[in-house]
């Protein structure tokens, strides 16, 4: 079973989160800006996954040990368009809660989604959060079974709902499978389904494609030529797969 936590814990040994974004503006005067910004407080701080807001800023999510009730929490800062922090917020319970993606949604609002050891059925479960414009939880749900159940993409789909990729323990056919969920635009489950084989498999990133059905890209050791390759996996509107492939260098 892998521990992402463990990790994790691996990636970074500072204190505080540090986002480096460079923008180049190409104009009639050629001229560009750069700047970089750190967010967090004295414990250790996380950044996964930022995006470009509709508004020019930026939103990111992670986990802070610096804020918040638990001994993690998933972490949300808002900034403006050169970085300067507007707002930002904690959401978990006593325990680990993470964040690794985010995105806005089509209502001006976003949703998260990470792992949490706080809430649900399991060691770790898949935890969804969606908050309004300013940060302030509207809902949440978490997704799993009795063992560990990561999310670690999410996106909002056509009919407004949502769609979720990961890896669970908890259901499938192998030690970790690729676990895809699909909710309806209040997070209610509408379906979920698994990929993989015997042994680790693990999803990282879901679109919706132009068909209605999905799209998922991750890592696979139960399929191809390694000890480890890409795996691409494209289901339809129900996750019912339509074909995979493995992908590894020659």
């Amino acid at each position: 079973m892998i521990k992402m936590e463990e990790e994790q814990m691996n990636y970074s040994k500072k204190f505080f989160v540090t986002i480096s974004i460079l923008l180049i503006f190409i104009c009639c005067t050629k001229k560009s800006e750069a700047w970089d910004n750190t967010y967090g407080g004295r414990g250790r701080d996380w950044g996964q996954s930022v995006i470009q807001t509709s508004d020019g800023g930026y939103i990111l999510v992670g986990r802070t040990s610096s804020f918040g009730k638990g001994k993690e929490d998933v972490y949300l800062v808002k900034a403006d368009r050169i970085g300067k922090e507007q707002w930002s917020r904690t959401y978990g319970g006593r325990k680990f809660d993470m964040g690794f993606s985010v995105q806005e949604t089509s209502d001006g609002g976003f949703i998260i989604v990470g792992s949490t050891s706080s809430f649900g059925k399991g060691y770790y479960d898949v935890y969804l959060i969606k908050t309004n414009e300013s940060g302030y939880v509207e809902w949440s749900e978490t997704f799993g079974g009795k063992d560990d159940d990561w999310g670690f993409s999410v996106k909002e789909t056509l009919d407004n709902g949502y769609i979720i990729a990961g890896w669970t323990a908890s259901f499938g056919s192998g030690k970790d499978d690729v676990y895809l969920i699909k909710t309806d635009a209040y997070g209610n489950e509408e379906w979920s389904n698994t990929y993989g084989g015997r042994d680790f498999d693990l999803g990282f990133s879901v679109q919706q494609t132009e068909d209605g059905g999905y799209i998922i890209v991750g890592w696979t050791s139960s399929f191809g030529k390694g000890r480890g390759d890409v795996y691409l996996i494209k289901t339809d509107e129900k996750g019912s797969k339509e074909w995979s492939k493995e992908i590894a260098r020659r």
